[in-house]
């Protein structure tokens, strides 16, 4: 989970690691977007609300690089783009359980 709403000068992640297998990353969103890979976030078109008669867009909100990493489409359809860094964000702020969309490495 990207957590770039705490205060700090880096990436809570990043200080607190012990081992130095995660180094310090500045909060700045430029920096965010170009160090960070955890993964890519894919939507369940067949779970999706905005997919099936509804609409939501509860992902694209959460999503901290909206129109970069995600975008949305008509009905609030969302679009996974290749900025992308897989914080899951999205997928915490799915209001669909199952969630309709999901981090994969």
């Amino acid at each position: 989970m990207l957590c770039n709403d705490i205060e700090g000068d880096y990436l809570k992640c990043t200080e607190a690691c012990p081992s130095g297998a995660l180094k310090p990353i500045p909060r700045s969103a430029s920096t965010v977007r170009d160090s960070v890979a955890m993964g890519k976030a894919e939507i369940d078109l067949a779970l999706c609300y905005s997919y099936n008669s509804w609409s939501c867009g509860a992902c694209y909100r959460a999503c901290p690089f909206p129109g970069e990493a995600m975008s949305l489409g008509l009905w609030e359809r969302p679009e996974v783009l290749e900025k992308c860094i897989g914080c899951g964000l999205c997928e915490r702020a799915c209001i669909r359980y199952p969630q309709a969309i999901r981090v994969k490495v």
